[in-house]
């Protein structure tokens, strides 16, 4: 394994930046805009930088029907879907109460993979685990 450069950890911090303000930046948007309009817009920008690349790298889009299902389950879940019911549960709450129900995640795919997938709890994932 490569020792890890300041370079990654710069963009370790980066990424982690930018998922916690989304709570922070999505408690303004929906103060302002409906949820379904800011969740379009946000979705058409993002078409229009990762078309672009698709087509500037030469990507191959050959997938077979299968595994476009699974990709369109995974994006109606993990991004819609999340999306939309943290923009709505941050009508109701706070930014900071939302972050810290946002920070839980870790926690909660611990718990649900430990009960659902049977995996095992270990000391090293479970030292990663935020602490309230």
């Amino acid at each position: 394994m490569n020792k890890p450069t300041f370079s990654t950890y710069m963009e370790l911090v980066i990424a982690t930046s930018i998922v916690g303000s989304s709570v922070v930046v999505g408690k303004l948007v929906v103060m302002r805009l409906p949820v379904f309009l800011s969740q379009s817009a946000s979705l058409a920008v993002a078409l229009l930088f990762l078309v672009p690349i698709v087509f500037i790298k030469k990507y191959s889009l050959r997938i077979s029907k299968r595994d476009a299902l699974i990709l369109f389950i995974q994006a109606l879940i993990g991004m819609f879907l999340f999306r939309v019911l943290m923009l709505y549960g941050l009508a109701y709450a706070s930014a900071s109460e939302s972050g810290i129900l946002t920070s839980l995640t870790p926690a909660i795919v611990a718990l649900l993979s430990y009960v659902l997938l049977r995996e095992k709890i270990t000391l090293r994932p479970v030292s990663g685990l935020p602490v309230l």
